[in-house]
């Protein structure tokens, strides 16, 4: 017969374990101290308690130093880590006072010292501390709010989890689109390597809902520090077992090569032919990548389409033109095509 052990006098460490059996995400508090300087801690005990008023609560450790911070400060942040910040983790649950050390931050006017590149930033006002046992849950009031693309990291049974391709079942909610860009400078092609993933891949993102591709991919491309003109679309596909379709358009880079890691510990970095670099990204986009150096070697780009007999090419002609100067386009009064068609 089952039974249950009984709390009264358990021990905690058995206890510890046991709510350490409930997966989190994993967030990082974020204020300023007596002196003025930024500072935090990492806590996984965040839950969102109201959206109308919109309250969050937070619990820290009474026997903390930043319990009494925390209890005393108008503005608090709380930043949602993503999958490429389990150094920034590590580094605010220590006991060390140099944690913003390295860590890129931002504040609005009066709010909180918040962490640059995380999934979600929320500026709070403290409404209320309620005593709770060895712990104090601290509410408070979202002010104000930012959000990011990009994978959780999560925490179970003491130790961090990273979603990695599975993340993909998180994101399906978020429509049935993605959209992304064989970007190229000088004959080489820009390629992202996640936090952790042992893949390089095609820059991509998921539309968000009312979102266009016009708007999704210059919003890609500026997290990723660059500029470049995007043009043609170039291939549109399915990866096996995925739900959602692929857009990959091409695109030209514009100025000096990019930085090598971005801020959520993600690196990008820019690979010739010579490299063979599609056999470093999944199965499908290394085909993408294969045909597109192909392609550029003899200037006769095409698009192409997954089909039951393997795919389709249609050949395009010509470099891209603003409509303005292309056929009926440059005569006076002529009208663009209707993008909603």
């Amino acid at each position: 017969m089952t039974t249950l052990t009984s709390a009264s006098g358990a021990d905690s460490r058995a206890l510890r374990d046991l709510f350490g059996t409930f997966l989190t995400g994993v967030t990082v508090v974020t204020l300023w101290d007596e002196s003025g300087s930024p500072t935090g801690f990492t806590a996984n005990s965040f839950t969102s308690v109201s959206l109308d008023p919109p309250l969050i609560l937070v619990c820290v450790a009474n026997t903390s130093r930043s319990q009494g911070m925390l209890a005393a400060a108008e503005r608090f942040g709380v930043n949602i880590l993503s999958d490429g910040q389990r150094d920034t983790s590590n580094a605010f649950a220590a006991r060390s006072g140099t944690k913003f050390e390295g860590v890129p931050r931002w504040s609005e006017p009066g709010g909180p010292p918040l962490i640059e590149g995380s999934l979600g930033a929320i500026d709070c006002r403290r409404e209320q501390t309620i005593l709770a046992g060895d712990h104090s849950v601290v509410i408070g009031r979202v002010l104000g709010y930012r959000r990011e693309q990009g994978r959780p990291l999560g925490y179970f049974g003491g130790g961090y989890v990273t979603f990695g391709l599975g993340s993909d079942a998180l994101e399906r909610h978020g429509g049935a689109v993605v959209v992304g860009a064989v970007a190229a400078l000088e004959n080489r092609v820009l390629l992202v390597r996640r936090a952790g993933q042992p893949l390089w891949e095609i820059p991509a993102t998921p539309l968000r809902p009312g979102e266009r591709h016009e708007t999704a991919l210059p919003r890609l491309l500026a997290t990723l520090g660059v500029q470049a003109e995007v043009s043609f679309l170039f291939s549109i596909f399915q990866v096996p077992g995925e739900l959602r379709t692929r857009m990959i358009f091409r695109a030209a880079l514009a100025g000096p090569a990019p930085a090598s890691r971005l801020p959520d510990g993600a690196e990008i970095a820019l690979f010739s032919e010579e490299q063979a670099p599609w056999t470093l990204v999944g199965r499908s986009e290394g085909t993408v990548l294969r045909r597109f150096f192909s392609e550029q070697a003899t200037a006769r780009f095409g698009i192409y389409w997954d089909s039951e007999d393997g795919g389709r090419v249609a050949p395009l002609e010509g470099v891209p033109l603003p409509w303005s100067q292309y056929g009926d386009g440059g005569r006076e009064g002529a009208v663009p095509p209707n993008p909603a068609r």
